[in-house]
C-alpha cells in the first residue's frame, strides 16, 4: 500500500467552513453526509430533549412555587405578631414609668432611651423580614408566570428552550447545502486516493501539494505567469513525479466549455514541479 501523506485538500476547505460549533464537528465526509439524512432526528432530537428540559423546570417552578408561598406567609405573620407584641413592650415601659410617683428627669430619659432602642430594633428588624419578603416575591412571581405558561403554552416554552440549539442546526445544515460543490468534489477525491493508495509501498501519496513561488514561473504554452500551485494529489515514485487533478464533474459541466480546462491546469502544475524540482536537486 502506498505512503499517503497530508489530507485531502477539498476536505480542508470544507472542515473550516462546517465545522464552527463544538456541538456539530464533523471528521470526515460520512459524518457530513450522515447528518444530512439524519437532519429531521436531528431537529426532533433538541425538541424532544427541550420537552423534557421545560417538564423539569414545570416541577421545579411549582414545588418553589409552594414553599416560597409557605415562606411569604410566615414571615407575614411573623412581621404582624412581632409588631404587636413590641407595641405592647414599648407602651407598658412607658406606662411604668409614669405609674411611678413624681419620676425623675433621669427615670424620663432612661424610659425614652428604652423605647428609641426598641424602636430602631423593631425598625432594622421589620426591615430585614421585608427585604426577605420581596424577595420572596419576586421568586413566587417569576414561579407564577412559568406554571402558568407551561399550562396555557406550553409548546410556546418548548419552542423558546429550543431555540438556540436548533438555530445552530438550521445554520450548519444550510452551510452544507450550500458546499454541494465541495461535498461532490471531495467524494470524487476521496474515490481516487482509495484507488491511489492500492499503489505499491514504495510510492508516496501527497495530498493538497501547495507551493508559492516568489518569483512568478512564465509558462510558455499558456502564455500566463504562475504564482503558486495547488495540487490535488502528486504521485513521487522511482519512475517520476505525476500530478494528478480530480474533477467530479456532471455531464453538464464536461459540455460547459466556459470551465476551466483541468488539461491546462495540470500542465501549469507539471511545468511548476518540473521547475522546482530541476532548480533544487541535481541528479
Amino acid at each position: 500500500m502506498a505512503r499517503i501523506i497530508g489530507e485531502l485538500g477539498t476536505w480542508e476547505t470544507l472542515k473550516r467552513k462546517v465545522n464552527i460549533y463544538k456541538e456539530w464537528a464533523f471528521e470526515d465526509l460520512d459524518s457530513i453526509q450522515n447528518f444530512k439524512v439524519n437532519y429531521q432526528f436531528h431537529r426532533n432530537s433538541i425538541l424532544e430533549n427541550s420537552r423534557k428540559i421545560v417538564v423539569q423546570k414545570f416541577e421545579t417552578s411549582k414545588k418553589q412555587l409552594e414553599s416560597n408561598t409557605r415562606k411569604r406567609q410566615n414571615n407575614e405573620d411573623f412581621l404582624l405578631n412581632y409588631k404587636h407584641k413590641k407595641e405592647q413592650e414599648v407602651k407598658k415601659s412607658r406606662d411604668d414609668i409614669f405609674k411611678a410617683n413624681n419620676p425623675s428627669s433621669i427615670q424620663k430619659l432612661e424610659s425614652f432611651l428604652v423605647r428609641q432602642s426598641k424602636y430602631f430594633s423593631n425598625f432594622f428588624k421589620n426591615l430585614s423580614i421585608k427585604w426577605e419578603v420581596a424577595n420572596l416575591d419576586k421568586k413566587i412571581n417569576r414561579d407564577s408566570r412559568y406554571v402558568y405558561d407551561f399550562e396555557t403554552n406550553r409548546e410556546m416554552l418548548i419552542e423558546n428552550e429550543a431555540k438556540y440549539d436548533l438555530r445552530k442546526l438550521d445554520k450548519v445544515h444550510g452551510i452544507i447545502n450550500n458546499l454541494n460543490l465541495e461535498i461532490a468534489g471531495l467524494i470524487g477525491e476521496k474515490a481516487v486516493l482509495n484507488e491511489l493508495s492500492k499503489l505499491p509501498d514504495n510510492y508516496t501519496i501527497i495530498n493538497n501539494f501547495n507551493i508559492k513561488f516568489k518569483k512568478p514561473l512564465y509558462h510558455k504554452r499558456t502564455d500566463s505567469y504562475i504564482k503558486s500551485v495547488q495540487i490535488d494529489h502528486l504521485i513521487v515514485c522511482a519512475s517520476g513525479i505525476f500530478v494528478i487533478e480530480t474533477k467530479n464533474w456532471s455531464l453538464d459541466s464536461l459540455e460547459n466549455e466556459n470551465l476551466f480546462s483541468p488539461v491546462n491546469q495540470v500542465q501549469r502544475h507539471g511545468y511548476a514541479i518540473f521547475r522546482m524540482v530541476s532548480e533544487n536537486f541535481n541528479f
